[in-house]
């Protein structure tokens, strides 16, 4: 049985996935429609496929629930009602406290539903928001705290996060730069100004 003391924190977690998710349905609905094919930092995504990236591992994390199989965003979906469903989903089981605590696998590992979000969703949410931002240009400051807990448990994973299909080489962080900037040369991006 678990202590309380190793519960997850829904309240800090529920918080921080809801802000994360509000920072990118923000930048959503200013995405022009010419943006959604423009280029991502994401080698051969254009903004819609990084939304659909999104939405499907919402879908997978959502799917964990029930030990399902979760459908990929097709090509003739609506990308954006299909962000908005898939968010919707995930944080309807995270405020249900039954859900958010109940364990599930997810490649191979067991966690509560809860340190999935926290963990994965809400890094995953986090970068590709900076993606999208440099591909429509439009303003990309993160959540603070999201982005300090992003960085932490990137760096705790080593370079096991650099397989292929994952995060690019690291590139060193000048002296000076913001934890933003550490958090997304730490994940293979390159930032404006450190050229």
């Amino acid at each position: 049985m678990t202590s309380p003391e190793s519960l997850p924190d829904l309240d800090e977690i529920r918080g921080r996935y809801g802000r994360i998710a509000a920072d990118l349905d923000r930048r959503v609905g200013m995405v022009r429609r010419l943006d959604w094919n423009s280029m991502t930092p994401c080698e051969d995504w254009s903004t819609r496929d990084l939304l659909a990236h999104v939405v499907d591992t919402h879908r997978k994390v959502f799917a964990a629930l029930t030990d399902s199989p979760a459908d990929d965003v097709t090509d003739h979906e609506d990308v954006v009602a299909a962000w908005r469903e898939a968010n919707a989903n995930v944080a309807g089981a995270l405020n249900d406290d039954v859900q958010a605590l109940f364990p599930v696998r997810f490649f191979g590992n067991e966690a509560e539903f809860a340190v999935l979000v926290g963990n994965l969703l809400c890094t995953d949410m986090l970068i590709h928001t900076w993606d999208l931002c440099q591909a429509a240009g439009l303003e990309d400051t993160l959540d603070e705290a999201g982005v300090e807990h992003a960085f932490a448990l990137l760096k705790s994973f080593g370079d096991s996060i650099r397989a292929p299909g994952a995060f690019g080489p690291e590139i060193p962080a000048p002296a000076g730069a913001s934890v933003q900037d550490q958090l997304m040369m730490y994940a293979g991006r390159k930032v404006i100004g450190y050229d």
